[in-house]
């Protein structure tokens, strides 16, 4: 699993360096969103290669929107993972890593639904779960879980905890708000056997040349039980947010 860094996707504008990442993917590895990679781990009794790759977002920043778009153009699914609150075209929480941006609109999100991109929960105000009360940990999923859902009319499966913060009680809780799985933001790869609500990314953020993604993807490869850069893995690229 991998993790595009979300705000300036890309490197970020320089998206034209990018589609040569983006056509890698495409010879080396089968394509899938958080959701479908569940049913491929599901399946996998029945003849699943390991060589599925899944893109994903964290944050939902407007500037993401282009990535729909070009990764459309390569047949490439992905995954964004949506602050509810943030709904509005505006970041509604304190950024550690910089200064806010505007969000992705419901209107926005639909049409990423409507292109077979899938869209996931990402709390509802970006806090560290694993710091707030048990209390609020409610309003953190099942909330978020239940205004994504109104927004695009279709019901959300996947979540990924904000700055990959979580603990067993935050677990649970995203499992009783109805989420089916969860990312996090630990490096590495989530093989047919990670567990559902813990599955590992691979950070690629917007200063990563192209150089930088292949390094990464060799790094995979060396793995422990790892067998070809896409072999016998389920590999995740987001934002790490």
């Amino acid at each position: 699993m991998a993790n595009f860094s979300a705000q300036n996707y890309l490197a970020c504008a320089r998206a034209e360096n990018k589609v040569v990442e983006h056509a890698y993917l495409r010879r080396k590895a089968q394509r899938a969103s958080v959701g479908q990679i569940a049913c491929l781990q599901a399946k996998s009794a029945v003849g699943i290669d390991g060589s599925q790759v899944v893109i994903t977002f964290d944050d939902a920043y407007a500037d993401t929107l282009h990535a729909a778009d070009l990764l459309g153009r390569f047949n490439l699914p992905a995954t964004w993972f949506v602050v509810s609150s943030a709904m509005v075209g505006q970041c509604t929480w304190f950024n550690e890593e910089g200064p806010k941006g505007p969000t992705l609109l419901g209107h926005q999100l639909r049409h990423l639904a409507r292109c077979g991109m899938e869209i996931g929960g990402h709390s509802r105000t970006h806090r560290r779960m694993a710091q707030i009360q048990v209390s609020e940990l409610t309003s953190e999923t099942i909330q978020c879980k239940s205004e994504i859902e109104d927004a695009l009319g279709c019901v959300i499966t996947s979540f990924s905890y904000p700055y990959g913060n979580y603990d067993e009680l935050v677990v649970q809780a995203t499992i009783e708000a109805g989420f089916e799985r969860a990312c996090t933001t630990e490096n590495g790869i989530a093989r047919i056997d990670t567990e559902k609500f813990k599955l590992r990314r691979v950070g690629i953020t917007a200063n990563d040349t192209i150089s930088d993604f292949a390094r990464k993807m060799l790094i995979l490869n060396d793995h422990p039980g790892a067998k070809g850069v896409f072999d016998s893995t389920r590999r995740i690229i987001g934002y790490r947010g």
